[in-house]
């Protein structure tokens, strides 16, 4: 019997057009689990601007002016709101002012620390921090001590904080 002209032609065309579908499989495949692996985008986004929000409005306490103290004191805490809140121990003051300037689903946990001697302590602290947290601060120098106030915020509707 004879073989019909063309008919290893034909037989190497087929497994090159298979060859083609494969490679486009594991091209599209390959693609898929890249897209799969990277992080979502949306998510990284809202921490980012979590962190951003919370460091401004660290930032905007700092630069305001505290109320009801004439120049010399004032002078004295830097013309800082936040300085002089947490030097004399007014935490209510910033926490206050937290919660008319940080959004109401922003739960968040307020601390400081002082150096040199490595000093922690937590100002106020919510029910719980969550998975999906960022962490933000404010550093400051005043009479030789180096403060840094730390803000931890994450997404859970905080209801009515005192």
């Amino acid at each position: 019997m004879r073989k019909a002209l063309g008919t290893a032609t034909d037989e190497n065309a087929q497994l090159h057009v298979l060859e083609a579908v494969i490679a486009a499989l594991l091209f599209f495949g390959a693609i898929q689990v890249g897209v799969s692996l990277s992080p979502d985008a949306q998510s990284t986004t809202a921490l980012d601007t979590l962190e951003i929000t919370g460091r401004d409005a660290l930032r905007s306490q700092y630069l305001l002016t505290p109320d009801s103290l004439n120049e010399t004191e004032s002078a004295s805490y830097g013309d800082s709101a936040l300085v002089y809140y947490l030097l004399t121990g007014s935490t209510g003051n910033i926490t206050s002012f937290l919660n008319t300037t940080l959004d109401t689903s922003i739960s968040y946990t307020l601390s400081l620390e002082k150096y040199p001697g490595n000093e922690t302590v937590v100002l106020f602290e919510m029910s719980r921090t969550v998975d999906e947290s960022v962490s933000t601060h404010y550093s400051f120098h005043h009479a030789g001590t180096l403060y840094d106030v730390r803000l931890i915020l994450w997404r859970e509707p905080r209801g009515v904080v005192t």
